[in-house]
């Protein structure tokens, strides 16, 4: 492989897994952090919008109720604009707002 001016460059090595080590979970944690950090929503992946504000004040954001019996039974905050088939990303209240955020009336 050579660079723009004739020059050889090394071939690339493996890269070093930043999350080596790290549960599941933490991994997922540091990954949307990393997102918020680089100024995304760490689930909707729209921009943040700079705005103060959360999703806990977005008209998005909506508390959805899990089957009544059986695994899996239970209660998860929804963001309607990820919603499909009833299902999406469990989100946050306190995460930053994104740009599709609708003051809550």
């Amino acid at each position: 492989m050579s660079d723009l001016f004739g020059g050889t460059l090394p071939a690339p090595g493996p890269q070093p897994d930043p999350y080596e080590g790290m549960g599941q979970d933490a991994r997922r944690t540091a990954k949307r952090q990393e997102r918020i950090d680089s100024g995304w929503h760490p689930v909707a992946l729209h921009r943040l919008a700079g705005n103060g504000k959360t999703c806990g004040d977005c008209a998005h954001l909506i508390l959805k109720d899990g089957p009544m019996l059986g695994a899996g039974a239970g209660r998860w905050w929804k963001c309607t604009e990820l919603l499909y088939d009833g299902r999406g990303p469990d989100m946050r209240k306190w995460w930053p707002s994104c740009t599709a955020f609708e003051e809550r009336s």
